[in-house]
């Protein structure tokens, strides 16, 4: 695989990710960001307490992962 082709594989993935959260709002956002300043506090409670949390997910998380195929130099860019 070129590493030209490479790099529009992964600006397509870009473009989608934009696409899919254009419409998030900045109270959506905020409010994820408040939450996810709460994980010191939960690394340092003890043990009951964190028995007690209910442990989510962000639903806007996406990971791209760089397939093992990719040259080195497209990986590297």
């Amino acid at each position: 695989m070129s590493i030209q082709k490479c790099i529009a594989l992964y600006q397509d993935y870009l473009c989608e990710r934009i696409a899919e959260w254009k419409d998030l709002s900045n109270d959506t956002l905020y409010d994820w960001e408040r939450q996810i300043s709460a994980y010191p506090h939960f690394m340092n409670a003890d043990k009951e307490k964190k028995e007690t949390c209910i442990i989510g997910r962000n639903p806007h998380i996406a990971i791209f992962e760089i397939p093992q195929e990719w040259p080195s130099l497209a990986k590297y860019l």
